[in-house]
């Protein structure tokens, strides 16, 4: 968890911090069960919610053991499943299907193509969790391999 600067805030928004938290972690775990909601964007919105709103709750959201995973990925390396990935895409273009078949004007197709498109960039822009773990491993051990270099070569002097 990175540390950032705690505004205290009124007991009004506290609560109202709480509740969306709620709604939030409850649209994230029903978001895994079905196929065509992302639990992983209300999981994200659970924790910012939840660290405006209470510690323990903020703990209790990040401890969850269906919850808590999506967001220490994306907290530690942005990644974001592939799974994801391609059920946000698909509802993106399922809603600009939609858009079209009742009849949208066509400025409002046209912007909402642009918008899915540039959001459809930047989840493929993100890496998977294995692939950034795959990713972090080998930097390990291409640390490791150049400090035992730099051993063997003050040894050899």
């Amino acid at each position: 968890m990175a540390q950032t600067k705690r505004v205290r805030l009124s007991r009004r928004a506290r609560i109202v911090y709480r509740w969306l938290a709620l709604l939030f972690a409850g649209l994230a775990i029903i978001g895994m069960l079905l196929p065509l909601m992302p639990g992983t964007v209300f999981a994200i919105l659970a924790a910012w919610a939840a660290s405006r709103s209470s510690l323990a709750l903020n703990l209790k959201i990040r401890r969850n053991k269906y919850i808590g995973p999506m967001i220490h990925s994306w907290e530690n390396g942005r990644t974001i499943p592939n799974t994801a990935k391609v059920i946000a895409i698909a509802l993106f273009g399922l809603s600009l299907f939609k858009l079209w078949w009742f009849g949208a004007p066509g400025s409002l197709l046209i912007g909402m193509a642009i918008l899915f498109t540039l959001l459809a960039g930047y989840l493929l822009s993100r890496p998977s969790p294995k692939a950034y773990a795959e990713q972090q491993l080998l930097e390990a051990e291409q640390a490791l391999a150049a400090s035992n270099d730099r051993q063997a070569s003050s040894v050899d002097q």
